[in-house]
């Protein structure tokens, strides 16, 4: 058994005698292809045991055994003893999308005199054309101008042979008109011709997008005339809401010379869609103390919908009333897709009926369009909530405030009441323990149902006798 365990370790020590007399590269980089050429900056091997003795290294270094193509000018340096670095001549930058095979020969010697045995090669790529951004504008015949900013300069005509603008289908919901049945034929018309186009320019797909290359575009927008930027504009007549894909293939690259992209690129252009009513916060049941407000799918402004609004008190139907806004102290003009009634002076009150009404001339000054129908929608607005409650406080009332404690309600038409007499010291246990129950747990003595009298929903200040619980001279009630 000691005399195979030697054997083993023998042959142990023979491997490792081996391994020590060979040479490797432990890591060589940059590899594959670069994103940026900085990081080409510098072409880096490490070795695995020491290539230069410390102080004998001469100031122009020559690598005989390391090679690059195609050929690049540039210095050598040793980081370290194991490490090689080769610095590309920063006068010369190095070209984009061009592959470099980089070979460490054979015979590359180390200080102990190991070599590699065996040439050892990697190589890089540096970038190819890569589309880094995108932005666009739609112009007034409804053409739209497409700004492309690569990561390199470009040649427009190279860009355009290698690219598609297509249509890419997408999901999309247009609301109904509420209340249709209180406008025109003609009016519902207009509406399902807008809602039609709309769908049709939604689900269109893969159909082809004519463009050219533009010439003159708004720089505030896109930029300003560059070498890796390249616009271009399409026909006229796009219609909002339609969404297209920039198509660049994977052949895509400057010259026969250039390394292609190898992958294809896309990027979604999503058109502002057409403007609709998107929603008004409530029709019916509605609270008269919540803020009503309107939505559109896209910005309008609030100057143009204060004048294609109209609301109308419909809670008699024969006689329809058109509200008067009241003044405002609203002396600014917003481009929102939000807006509330009450912003225009519509305070609508309790237990009524509003028609409220958007003329079909309603602009947008995004994208020069108007809404192109009229919209209705009918709030119906309940009695305000009903509400009792004591004030500030919670029910406790001095000896000194006389014998009627106030309390105010709204909307009811009758209550039952408590009154039992506490003394000074019941006055924070019996708060401590109303708390604790959610003041829902009454005193333990016989209830008084009162009628209240209300009207419709206005606060009314009640009073509650209290004499009888003040005889005893406690002081306190509740």
């Amino acid at each position: 058994m000691k005399r195979s365990l030697a054997v083993a370790l023998l042959l142990l020590g023979s491997f490792a005698a081996r391994a020590a007399d060979k040479l490797t590269i432990i890591k060589a980089g940059p590899i594959g292809e670069i994103a940026k050429l900085a990081e080409a900056n510098e072409i880096r091997v490490v070795f695995s045991e020491p290539m230069i003795v410390l102080g004998k290294i001469p100031k122009d270094l020559v690598v005989p055994w390391f090679h690059v193509a195609p050929a690049i000018k540039g210095t050598y340096r040793w980081s370290g003893t194991t490490t090689l670095i080769f610095t590309p001549d920063p006068k010369t930058p190095l070209p984009f999308a061009t592959e470099y095979e980089v070979t460490i020969d054979a015979d590359a010697k180390a200080v102990s005199g190991h070599t590699l045995g065996k040439p050892y090669t990697f190589s890089f790529v540096t970038p190819t054309i890569q589309l880094k951004e995108t932005k666009f504008y739609t112009n007034e015949d409804g053409s739209v101008s497409i700004g492309l900013r690569f990561n390199q300069p470009v040649d427009a005509q190279t860009i355009v042979n290698h690219l598609q603008l297509r249509t890419a289908s997408h999901e999309i919901t247009i609301p109904d008109i509420p209340n249709p049945e209180r406008l025109s034929p003609a009016d519902i018309q207009a509406f399902d011709a807008k809602k039609a186009a709309a769908v049709k320019a939604a689900s269109s797909n893969g159909t082809t997008i004519l463009s050219f290359v533009a010439t003159a575009w708004d720089e505030k927008v896109l930029g300003t005339p560059s070498n890796d930027l390249v616009v271009l504009q399409t026909k006229p007549n796009i219609p909002l809401g339609t969404h297209m894909k920039v198509y660049l293939d994977s052949e895509l690259a400057r010259g026969p010379q250039n390394v292609r992209t190898g992958r294809t690129q896309e990027f979604t252009i999503q058109l502002p869609p057409p403007l609709f009513v998107q929603k008004i916060s409530c029709t019916s049941e509605c609270d008269p103390d919540a803020a009503v407000y309107l939505e559109f799918t896209t910005g309008v402004q609030s100057e143009a919908l204060a004048k294609a609004l109209r609301v109308t008190d419909i809670t008699d139907p024969a006689h329809p009333a058109v509200v008067q806004p009241k003044a405002t102290d609203r002396d600014y003009n917003v481009d929102w897709e939000t807006h509330h009634l009450d912003e225009f002076g519509y305070f609508l009150q309790p237990a009524r009926k509003y028609e409220v009404r958007i003329a079909a001339t309603l602009p947008t000054t995004r994208n020069d369009q108007t809404l192109g129908y009229t919209w209705a929608a009918v709030i119906d607005n309940w009695h305000r909530a009903a509400f009792t409650s004591f004030g500030d406080g919670n029910g406790v009332w001095e000896s000194t405030g006389g014998t009627t404690l106030p309390f105010y309600s709204r909307n009811f038409n009758n209550v039952t009441d408590w009154i039992q007499p506490i003394s000074v010291d019941q006055l924070v246990p019996t708060l401590q323990a109303l708390e604790k129950a959610n003041y829902q747990t009454p005193p333990p003595i016989p209830s008084r149902k009162r009628a209240l009298h209300p009207v419709a929903d206005k606060t009314t200040s009640y009073g509650l006798d209290i004499a009888a619980a003040l005889k005893n001279g406690k002081g306190l009630a509740w």
